[in-house]
């Protein structure tokens, strides 16, 4: 007997916001009116690398319509730092204060919060404080975070590096001794950064039983409230987070941020709704950026350009933290893992990098890992065209999976459903 379908189970569904959105009724962060509802500016660090001394938040508190300020030491005892908790066997993420303690390790990492009866008051106050920062030196690039007797960005994070992962897939010794050239490149993706219409925003308000409810604009909100409720040593039951419309996102949004736990701790502590919507100069230097990337290959060639084996280093700049829930790993693993991408090649090494530097997190934007991987083994295919005097299109061709490959498992065991890259490329070349 056929079974039957009911419900949404199995069925194609039509859009269901589009009207809505259409007619304007959408209800993003910044809708949100709560009554007696205070407004939160940030202070953000303005150099990369330096030692906190001290916060002079006097003239702030006697500026109009501030109601408090708070800094680092007005959070012990009662906000925990947030914490990645990975499982991948020699990586390191530490702990991310939610407020600047002795150290500012990026520009835009948060020292102060200013709680006022506006947007704007708040803002002006926030121009009162007088952060006490001794500049540090600071590491920029893969090279800086490497180099011998580099600045430590953590003390926990020696020789500033993250986690190195290395795997090697089939037999890539004998496939560069079998090889009749050897093809070596290297390429570098820039650090970049997701613009959403809407940038980050929050609102958050004591529940009246203990507990505090979050609007957020994020992607993961189960994580978010999980995190929450753990750096404010609530019962998750406590912790409500609510993500209604989101004006794009693009994956910068897909982590949890200090400032949702800031706003949360504060409303409690106030005990009213309070509000911060991130300016786009905010968004642009606190917001998670993307890539940051060096690779650098070695391929063993066939004379008819055929790839036998693969080797590659790859290093990624992930700044001054880890995100949660991801940690230090999404572009590095990201990227070695789609290293031999449309091409079938089955011996493979990698060695990849995840480096601490004194630059925004990095954390996820579209095409995780695969862009930089991409402009790699591209790259690699013109290298071997160049070098063996063939055509490019030629070269990617007898190296392509193949439809009666379809469906295939990559060396790094990464599926590919289906497929006619060869169809693909011809219908481009026409």
């Amino acid at each position: 007997m056929a079974a039957t379908v009911s419900g949404p189970i199995g069925r194609s569904l039509k859009r269901l916001e589009d009207g809505r959105l259409l007619r304007g009724e959408a209800q993003f962060v910044d809708d949100l009116r709560p009554e007696r509802c205070l407004h939160v500016s940030l202070l953000r660090s303005p150099v990369a690398s330096g030692r906190l001394a001290g916060v002079d938040t006097s003239a702030a508190l006697a500026a109009p319509g501030v109601v408090s300020v708070f800094t680092a030491d007005d959070l012990v005892g009662s906000c925990r730092p947030l914490a990645v908790h990975l499982t991948t066997p020699g990586a390191v993420s530490p702990e991310r204060p939610i407020l600047a303690t002795d150290r500012v390790r990026f520009v835009g990492e948060m020292i102060a919060a200013v709680v006022a009866d506006s947007r704007y008051l708040a803002a002006d106050a926030v121009e009162l404080i007088s952060p006490d920062i001794e500049h540090l030196p600071a590491v920029v690039t893969f090279e800086d975070a490497v180099a011998e007797s580099a600045p430590v960005v953590h003390e926990a994070v020696p020789e500033n590096i993250y986690y190195l992962g290395h795997r090697s897939y089939g037999k890539v010794e004998d496939a560069f001794e079998r090889a009749d050239v050897i093809v070596e490149g290297e390429v570098t993706h820039p650090r970049v950064a997701a613009a959403p219409i809407e940038c980050r925003g929050v609102v958050a308000s004591p529940d009246g039983d203990g507990g505090v409810v979050v609007w957020t604009s994020t992607q993961v909100p189960h994580i978010a409230a999980d995190a929450i409720a753990e750096c404010l040593g609530l019962e998750r039951s406590k912790v409500r987070v609510v993500a209604a419309d989101i004006g794009g996102a693009f994956g910068v949004k897909a982590q949890v941020y200090p400032e949702e736990i800031l706003l949360a701790w504060i409303a409690r502590r106030v005990g009213t709704a309070v509000k911060w919507i991130e300016t786009r100069s905010e968004h642009m230097q606190a917001a998670s950026h993307a890539r940051d990337q060096n690779v650098k290959f070695s391929a063993a060639v066939r004379e008819d350009g055929r790839v036998l084996g693969l080797r590659a280093t790859i290093f990624s700049s992930i700044g001054a933290y880890g995100i949660r829930p991801f940690g230090p790993l999404l572009d590095p693993l990201g990227t070695a893992g789609l290293m031999t991408g449309p091409y079938d090649i089955r011996d493979y090494e990698y060695d990849t990098y995840a480096v601490a530097t004194n630059k925004s997190p990095e954390g996820p934007y579209r095409g995780v890992g695969m862009v930089t991987a991409v402009l790699a083994h591209e790259r690699l295919m013109d290298l071997v065209a160049a070098r063996l005097k063939l055509d490019p299109a030629q070269v990617r061709r007898v190296n392509f999976v193949r439809p009666e490959q379809m469906p295939y498992i990559s060396v790094t065991k990464h599926p590919y459903e289906s497929g006619d890259y060869a169809a693909a490329l011809e219908s481009a070349l026409v």
